[in-house]
């Protein structure tokens, strides 16, 4: 689940924009965020947890201000650079779902 919740968010940017995923990147991760997005997971960011609009929301302006810079070419490269950690405070985001807390890197 905690890998679904990144990836959807990974996702969920429209396709316009300056240095898109791979085709088959984007494949892999829209598979995977079909599921995350009929799921109830929660999103920890900076000691705070965000329902899954909340945090698709910033992890898309985070998507955006890492795809004007390079083309993911993974969906685990999206996890790890857009889904992982703050990029200001430094802190890894978590995922909780069915009460079950753990890194989102994981």
């Amino acid at each position: 689940m905690v890998a679904l919740a990144l990836i959807w968010a990974c996702l969920a940017a429209n396709t316009s924009i300056a240095a898109p995923a791979v085709v088959s990147v984007r494949g892999e991760i829209e598979g995977l965020l079909f599921s995350f997005r009929n799921s109830i997971c929660e999103f920890r960011r900076n000691g705070t947890w965000h329902s899954v609009e909340e945090a698709n929301t910033h992890l898309i302006y985070k998507l955006h201000y890492l795809e004007k810079r390079k083309t993911l070419r993974s969906a685990e490269e999206c996890i790890e650079m857009v889904g992982s950690v703050s990029s200001v405070l430094r802190q890894p985001y978590h995922v909780r779902c069915e009460g079950v807390v753990q890194p989102s890197a994981d």
